[in-house]
């Protein structure tokens, strides 16, 4: 499953992201997120996406974060020390 993201990952959008994705994925399937047109991403964004990950983990789903090399999440990321986290692939 391809979910593609444009705008800011941030507070209320996060939360309805988090309800959409859960929602839909389904076991033993595959989750890509394409965040390249993502232009904010806050800390409920970026909870959003780590309970999405257990979410997957639970169902036995791989997910993939597309980014950007210079995308706000890298930042967020790593200042959170997340880096081995996520699978990330960069566009």
């Amino acid at each position: 499953m391809l979910v593609s993201l444009k705008g800011a990952l941030v507070s209320l959008a996060a939360l309805d992201l988090k309800a959409t994705i859960n929602d839909q994925v389904s076991s033993d399937d595959k989750l890509v997120i394409d965040l390249t047109q993502v232009t904010d991403v806050d800390t409920t964004g970026l909870n959003t996406l780590y309970q999405t990950r257990m979410r997957c983990d639970h169902k036995n789903v791989d997910m993939l974060l597309k980014l950007t090399s210079i995308h706000p999440l890298k930042e967020l990321i790593k200042l959170t020390r997340s880096e081995g986290h996520f699978d990330i692939e960069w566009a």
